[in-house]
């Protein structure tokens, strides 16, 4: 029933809203009341301290004081937003650069050597180096410093950024790339191989990067380069892992490795560590090319072909898929 004072002709609706509204207020006077007491005690504290210090020092040495807290609290401030507006012209910088090196094939002495600065210079930002756009120009860079042999920049690189690079599946795979071809390449070890140990650190990551059978084709490589020229059973095992792979990185593993087989393939002017990486392609598929038409439904005359002819550019995917689907084909062109 409705108390007196109540519409009786009153929705039941405004009635509920009305009562909420009452009980809010109610209930919220004596919370407002107690916050604003509350903070003219605060502040009538701070006047108390305020009007005492002034006392103590004396209101011209106040005023001085006063005025040189404010310039400072300025310039503070300015500085802060003219370091942040540098960083920010500083990283655009380095992105036009790495665009620029994405686009040429070809880049200067002098724009390597800004990158380089850029990113000595930022590696202690750590808001920096771990964003998006970060990583994604220092693809940019690894990849084109990888195609032109830059390797002192990108073992300084490596040594700088090691944890970015090793957790970007991108960035390990152009490096695994660069490393592997330096591995298997070279004419010289150095008594401190950093090429080895690089590309081992990358090896362990390689299956959670998604590119387990690029680490796989660079290490059976190596390995057949240093036990020699003959099959060797420890190799035969390492190779065949890839049976346990998905037909896509087992395709990836044969277009890499048919690739190989022609330097002319990936180097327009052929050099000496291509053109070794070309011979030694040929001598692998040589060697194991029973194991090749065996585990791998390979014709049995395809190493041989391949061995004496390398396999063109243009045959290289469809071979390597038509090897996977046990279809068989023809090296060369």
């Amino acid at each position: 029933m409705p108390s007196d004072g109540e519409d009786k002709n009153e929705p039941d609706s405004a009635i509920t809203e009305d009562k909420i509204r009452r009980i809010v207020e109610s209930r919220m006077h004596p919370i407002i009341r107690d916050e604003i007491a509350h903070e003219e005690s605060q502040r009538f504290r701070q006047i108390k301290w305020i009007i005492a210090f002034v006392g103590i020092v004396g209101l011209g040495t106040f005023g001085t004081l006063a005025n040189y807290l404010i310039e400072e609290a300025v310039d503070s401030k300015l500085e802060n937003r003219a370091g942040k507006i540098n960083e920010a012209l500083g990283f655009i910088k380095f992105q036009a650069l790495a665009n620029k090196l994405e686009l040429n094939t070809s880049f200067s002495d002098k724009d390597r050597d800004a990158i380089m600065n850029y990113l000595r210079d930022v590696q202690s930002n750590d808001d920096q180096r771990h964003s998006a756009e970060f990583l994604a120009a220092l693809h940019q860079v690894t990849s084109s410093f990888a195609s032109a042999s830059q390797s002192a920049q990108l073992d300084e690189i490596y040594a700088i950024y090691r944890s970015e690079i090793l957790s970007e599946p991108v960035l390990v795979e152009s490096l695994l790339h660069h490393y592997g071809q330096e591995l298997v390449g070279r004419v010289h070890i150095p008594q401190k191989d950093i090429a080895l140990m690089t590309f081992e650190a990358l090896e362990r990551v390689a299956a959670s990067s998604r590119v387990p059978e690029l680490a796989l084709y660079y290490r059976v490589l190596y390995e057949h380069q240093q036990l020699g020229d003959g099959r060797n059973e420890l190799v035969a095992k390492k190779l065949a892992r890839l049976k346990n792979m998905k037909e896509a990185d087992i395709a990836r593993f044969f277009s890499e490795l048919f690739r190989s087989t022609r330097v002319s393939n990936w180097q327009l002017s052929p050099t000496a560590s291509g053109k070794k990486i070309e011979q030694l392609a040929r001598n692998f598929i040589s060697a194991y090319g029973e194991d090749f038409v065996s585990e791998f439904n390979f014709d049995a005359d395809l190493p041989d072909l391949i061995s004496a002819n390398g396999v063109g550019e243009d045959d290289v995917t469809r071979l390597a898929f038509a090897v996977v689907n046990g279809i068989g084909g023809e090296g060369g062109e």
